[in-house]
């Protein structure tokens, strides 16, 4: 277990360091190459770990209130799923990050959030855990991911079987 993880955080930190999991936000273009290439990785990170789904969740700006505040959410942005793992649903679209606040609290003060047993999601991100529950995921490790200046989203790999385990 703890050579995987170290295997798993060096290749996070190498990748997260060569700007790959980087989301710019500036031209099309460059937007629409890093979709492909977060998807190649995402693929290969899968492989690498023994992951059955890696998902990508990226923060935005939903909208403000009347104040101009903006309102803080994140939705799924990409994600890959092995053979027998239905894709998530519709239902990872601009969800509020203060509908979740212990479960972004434990991504941002621990960057590696490691949930050992999916049932921990149960009272934190409800919706999360009946998705995992029902593909049969037990196990999910979420990494807070880099950009430039600040967080840009979080990394979810899920397991079917214990870490390291085929």
């Amino acid at each position: 277990m703890i050579k995987f993880a170290s295997k798993f955080l060096d290749y996070v930190a190498k990748n997260a360091a060569n700007g790959k999991f980087h989301l710019p936000s500036s031209a099309r273009k460059i937007r629409k190459d890093s979709v492909f290439k977060v998807g190649r990785i995402l693929t290969e990170l899968m492989h690498k770990t023994w992951a059955d789904r890696v998902a990508l969740f990226e923060y935005h700006n939903g909208g403000y209130n009347l104040t101009g505040m903006p309102f803080l959410h994140f939705s799924l942005a990409a994600a890959r799923n092995n053979l027998g793992v239905d894709d998530l649903s519709k239902d990872f679209d601009d969800i509020l990050v203060s509908s979740v606040p212990e479960f972004i609290r434990e991504i941002d003060i621990n960057d590696i959030y490691h949930v050992k047993d999916i049932k921990e999601l149960e009272a934190s991100f409800p919706r999360l855990y009946r998705e995992l529950s029902e593909d049969e995921l037990t196990e999910a490790v979420f990494c807070s991911i880099e950009g430039v200046d600040d967080e840009v989203g979080f990394l979810m790999l899920a397991f079917k079987n214990p870490i390291g385990v085929r």
